[in-house]
Order: structure tokens, then C-alpha cells, then sequence
């Protein structure tokens, strides 16, 4: 987990190595330079794009806007030079923490058919110790990220994973997850802190609902029930794509794959916004306000992006009347917003780690502030 504390301009960071790009971001070029949030604000896209990839030979930016019923795509490179779309399209990103809306998407489904209820305590579905109530979270409270539980909790095996430079959360099991759970003591001030390991939670809970691993529970669903049929889950055995190094290490079945483990296309992308835009099947109640966020973060307030209340994992900018979500991983960020009411939307996927100079969760807003 990639975490800063940020003091006038001075930089500290402990790292295991930077695993899902968390909502609250921190940015040293905004921290350390003079009223940068106002002069960013004002670069147009096409100007935050060719400052981002300026001399970065095999980076690359792909952005898709919905506006007046009609998709647009466009694909950036080095400088920001507008690249073939046709060419590039089918360019495979990462789309870390992204992946945890189609998780909770997946528990809109398991309610909506029966099996669980939002306020149902963990210890319904798994096979842990019995403790007083206030011991373990309910559901709700992991898909809003008010369960008490941290990013994460330190395992064997990451310290290896942390010298052999693989992403983190490689080879954490869901036993060790398990073994974890009867042991931590949740604060009683329940504020919105993002946790990595709520969603691997959620991740067992599904795999106890539907008697299936998550991985090919997840497959299943991106593939025949929406149609994204070039989204697949690290350690898939019918995983397609070629072992690129950018590409992070996981294992089969890994706990944590429920909580960032997706590869995806822009072209998936779309598909996958529109069933948020027509608000097809589930998506409806997935944007249903499950909480509200009374901590929310001044660095994104700076560029005018709220984060005042959440949904099953997206979050919803009521200034800006728009949900979004975004995602990194060690070598990709991304970002998906959308305005159900206005018919707008904005999808950025880039191939640069989330740290780097202009991050798309702020590239995304401006596409979506230009309309």
C-alpha cells in the first residue's frame, strides 16, 4: 500500500510497494509547488495530457467521453500525440481498485436474489469464532468502508513480496484472511477509511453465497452478464493476455483479487459505463446512497472533486452530481465517472504508476467539467 504524509514540502512514504491507488491521493507536484491545484485547474485536457506523457516514450493515455447519446475515444502517447484509436483500442490496463465496484455490484446481485442482507454481520456467511456483536462488521459497513478494519494487516509473505518488488498482496491467503478476522479489534469512531482488506472480505463472503471461487464467480459475471468479454481476473485460467513485466504478480485465487485483481479494455470500459448510465438490472440500487462521507479529503476538494457520500463502492460528488471511482495499481491508474442525470461520462486508462505528475483521477473531472 502506497501511503504519504504530506508536510509543507517534504515526502514521507512507507511502502510495500504501491498497490491500488487509494481515493484519498496524494501528489507531490501539489504539494511542493506554488497554487499548482489552481494552474492545473486551469490546463485544458489536451494540455494536462502532453505535460503527463511529456518525454515518456511508452506511455500512454486513453480516454473515452459519453456526451449527446455518442461515445468518443482517444488515445495519447508520448507528448501527448494523439495516436490511432484503431490501433490502440485493444490496449490492455490494469484497472486496480476499479475492480472493487464490480464486487460490489456482485453483492447488489447476491441481495437482490436472496442470499445476504446488508445488515448481516460477516460471521453469517464465514466460519469465525463467536464474539459480541460490535466484533464484526456488516456488510454494509465493508462496501462503505466504515467497517473499522484498515487497508490492510500485515502477513507473512510480504515482506518477500515487498524485497522481490511483486505486488504486495501476492500469495496472501484466504486462510491467513480468515485467521486475521477474529482478531481485530475495531475502533468504535467507525469514519470512512478505505480498506483494502473490507473488500477481500467481501470477496470470501461471496464465495461462501454462491459456493465458488471468486475469481471464476467474477469471470462469470463481467462475461455473461454484462457483455465484457475482454475483462478478466488476474490468475484466471483462461486469463488471454500475454505475461507483460508491467503487469503485476498474483496467484490463483488470491485473497485480495476482490479488491483490485481486474485487467479490462477501453472498449470493456464503455460497456461497462453504460450499464451505469441506462442503470441496467442491479445498477440501479448499486447507486442507491448507502452512506455519507463527513471526513471527506481537502486535496481533492482543491480541484473542485467531492466525495461526499457512497454508494456500493462508487462514490457520489453531489456538487458535481456524479459517481465515480478510480483505481492503481504499481504501473497503471484509471478512473470512471459518471452523471446519470446529465448523460455524461468520462473513462481515463493509463499505463503510468498513480504518482505520476497528473494522475487521472483528476484528467477525468476536467473531460466531464468541459460539457
Amino acid at each position: 500500500m502506497h501511503i504519504q504524509f504530506t508536510g509543507s514540502c517534504s515526502v514521507i512514504i512507507k511502502s510495500l510497494s504501491i498497490v491500488f491507488a487509494v481515493i484519498i491521493i496524494s501528489i507531490i507536484l501539489f504539494s511542493c509547488a506554488s497554487s499548482p491545484a489552481e494552474k492545473i485547474k486551469k490546463l485544458s485536457v489536451d494540455d494536462t495530457l502532453s505535460y503527463t506523457l511529456k518525454d515518456k516514450d511508452d506511455g500512454m493515455i486513453t480516454l473515452a467521453e459519453y456526451n449527446n447519446g455518442n461515445w468518443e475515444i482517444k488515445v495519447y502517447g508520448k507528448n501527448g500525440q494523439q495516436l490511432k484509436t484503431e490501433d490502440n483500442q485493444n490496449y490492455v490496463y490494469e484497472i486496480g481498485s476499479l475492480t472493487k465496484t464490480i464486487t460490489a455490484s456482485l453483492i447488489c446481485k447476491a441481495q437482490k436474489e436472496g442470499y445476504l442482507n446488508l445488515n448481516d454481520r460477516i460471521d453469517r456467511f464465514l466460519d469465525l469464532p463467536a464474539k459480541t456483536p460490535e466484533q464484526y462488521p456488516t456488510i454494509q459497513e465493508l462496501l462503505t468502508h466504515s467497517s473499522g478494519y484498515k487497508s490492510f494487516y500485515f502477513e507473512k509473505g510480504m515482506r518477500e513480496n515487498y524485497f522481490a518488488k511483486r505486488n504486495s498482496f501476492y500469495g496472501i491467503t484466504k486462510e491467513q484472511m480468515l485467521n486475521r478476522l477474529p482478531k481485530i479489534h475495531r475502533k468504535k469512531s467507525r469514519s470512512f477509511v478505505y480498506s483494502n482488506f473490507g473488500y477481500a472480505t467481501l470477496g470470501l463472503i461471496l464465495e461462501s453465497v454462491y459456493k465458488t471461487s471468486y475469481t471464476t464467480l467474477a469471470n462469470d459475471f463481467v462475461h455473461n452478464d454484462l457483455g465484457m468479454t475482454h475483462t478478466f481476473m488476474a490468475g484466471s485460467d483462461s486469463f488471454p493476455y500475454p505475461r507483460d513485466k508491467r503487469f503485476m504478480d498474483w496467484k490463483k485465487d488470491d485473497a485480495y483479487l476482490s479488491a483490485g485483481g481486474f485487467y479490462s479494455t477501453i472498449e470493456d470500459m464503455i460497456i461497462y459505463a453504460d450499464h451505469q448510465l441506462n442503470e441496467n438490472g442491479i445498477f440501479s440500487d448499486c447507486h442507491k446512497i448507502l452512506s455519507e462521507i463527513k471526513n471527506g479529503n481537502k486535496s481533492l476538494e482543491k480541484f473542485e472533486i467531492g466525495m461526499n457520500k457512497i454508494c456500493y463502492a462508487w462514490l457520489f460528488d453531489e456538487k458535481n452530481t456524479c459517481f465515480w471511482h478510480n483505481g492503481g495499481t504499481n504501473n497503471y491508474n484509471c478512473y470512471l465517472g459518471f452523471d446519470v442525470k446529465n448523460q455524461k461520462a468520462a473513462i481515463v486508462l493509463s499505463n503510468l504508476e498513480p504518482s505520476y505528475k497528473i494522475p487521472a483521477t483528476i484528467v477525468g473531472p476536467k473531460i466531464l467539467a468541459s460539457r
